[in-house]
């Protein structure tokens, strides 16, 4: 088969692949529950709910939380449309994807409050 050509399932494959990409950092995943829950949040606020997920309570691992949400976590969740990230502004709003994410991950064994 050539490198072009696709196979009856493949985009549901790819779908699940992607989404299994997008949500394998349990951070990415509470970042998605927590907008999905509470709607557009700044990444002082992600960085504070994924800090008390963790039951980390100093200020540096809010501060080191925050670094990865904005350079690594929020972009790929964007790129997936799971979030829509606008990085001048510092503020995630939930992405056109985000509504079928929990039961998706629930049905394929991935939970948001893992």
């Amino acid at each position: 088969m050539s490198p072009g050509c696709s196979t009856p399932g493949s985009a549901s494959t790819d779908e699940r692949t992607a989404l299994h990409d997008a949500m394998a950092h349990l951070h990415r995943r509470w970042v998605v529950d927590a907008l999905d829950t509470y709607g557009s949040l700044d990444l002082s606020a992600l960085a504070a709910h994924v800090v008390r997920r963790e039951e980390a309570a100093d200020a540096s691992a809010t501060d080191s939380i925050a670094v990865g949400l904005y350079h690594n976590h929020l972009p790929k969740l964007d790129s997936a449309g799971f979030v829509e990230f606008d990085a001048e502004e510092r503020v995630a709003a939930p992405g056109e994807r985000i509504e079928t994410t929990a039961a998706r991950l629930d049905a394929t064994g991935l939970a948001l409050s893992d």
